[in-house]
């Protein structure tokens, strides 16, 4: 199914989505903004937001030092381990997604790798979900259909079957063979769509074209 045509574009995206969002730049000790948290429903509803915690700003004595230990307990709680994590903002090291301004980012390559892999993993289990759902509604719309269809094979045969034997009596029971075998035909057309089913009709016809003049120059 071409649900995602370039899912690496689209996960690249996702990554660099939550780079910005959560240390695109380095973050100042006294700080007081929220930081959204990307949820199924997108990342500004109230209950996806985490305070900065009081407790990791620095004392005035610093000189207010940008300090990127504020971050670190908004990472924590979203599953990652920040153990090697910088405290400091970094200015030498070039990145592939995170800018690195003047006064240096929270932002590492191994921050990059671990918000990547977990920015991949949301897309896929988030699209695995919807494709999931999205399959289970068309099975079901498909086996009602499919149920349809041969209920119509069937009672269009029977009730063929039964106007012709009404209508013709044992000349057509002598030769209801060939429309039988014209519903067998349609059936595994529908089945596999391995018939050629022009070349079914043809030959349908001409048989029925014999039979009915065999049946009319023997009266």
């Amino acid at each position: 199914m071409a649900v995602l045509k370039r899912p690496t574009l689209l996960i690249s995206y996702a990554g660099w989505l939550h780079l910005l969002i959560l240390c695109g730049c380095y973050w100042h000790a006294s700080n007081a903004n929220t930081v959204p948290l990307a949820g199924p429903t997108g990342g500004n509803s109230s209950e996806n937001q985490l305070q900065l915690h009081n407790e990791s700003t620095p004392s005035s004595s610093n000189g207010g030092k940008r300090t990127c230990s504020t971050v670190h307990p908004i990472f924590e709680q979203r599953g990652f381990n920040v153990a090697n994590w910088p405290v400091d903002p970094v200015t030498d090291k070039p990145l592939r997604y995170c800018e690195v301004p003047p006064g240096g980012t929270c932002c590492t390559h191994t921050v990059e790798n671990k918000l990547a892999v977990h920015a991949k993993t949301l897309l896929e289990r988030n699209t695995k979900d919807s494709i999931t759902k999205l399959s289970a509604v068309l099975g079901s719309r498909a086996q009602k259909f499919n149920d349809f269809f041969k209920q119509l094979l069937t009672e269009s045969k029977a009730e063929f079957h039964a106007m012709f034997k009404r209508t013709y009596g044992t000349i057509y029971e002598q030769n209801a063979y060939v429309f039988s075998d014209l519903f067998t035909e349609l059936e595994r057309y529908y089945a596999n769509g391995k018939v050629d089913l022009g070349e079914a009709m043809d030959s349908f016809f001409n048989v029925l074209y014999q039979k009915m003049f065999t049946v009319l120059n023997s009266q």
